[in-house]
């Protein structure tokens, strides 16, 4: 039997739900696919956390110029839509240290 009818027929039978449990042995194909997607939705994640940073910012600093032009010279860290933003900042940079320390570490596993 060549490779690629035993490919198929091991395909048809993982679909049926019969096929032979595989032993992962370590640096197998199967986990480094798993290592890779592993990092890309972590990469995605990051990517969705910088544009949401990136949004944040741009409404932080448009409601900033809003009191600029109203209040003249007034604090407006005292504005609760200006805490309430910082806040989000804070808590979006919290969230992506975290994601980048985990991408460190996946990193160095691979290595």
């Amino acid at each position: 039997m060549n490779s690629w009818s035993k490919m198929k027929e091991d395909i048809a039978r993982e679909m049926r739900g019969e096929a032979p449990r595989i032993k992962r042995r370590p640096g197998s194909v199967s986990e480094k696919a798993d290592h890779l997607a592993q990092i890309g939705k972590l990469r995605y994640q990051i990517f969705l956390f910088e544009q949401k940073e990136e949004k944040n910012f741009s409404e932080l600093g448009e409601r900033m110029y809003q009191l600029a032009q109203v209040n003249g010279g007034k604090n407006p860290i005292s504005d609760p839509i200006i805490k309430k933003k910082l806040a989000e900042a804070r808590k979006i940079e919290r969230k992506l240290r975290s994601l980048h320390d985990k991408m460190a570490q996946l990193r160095e596993r691979a290595a």
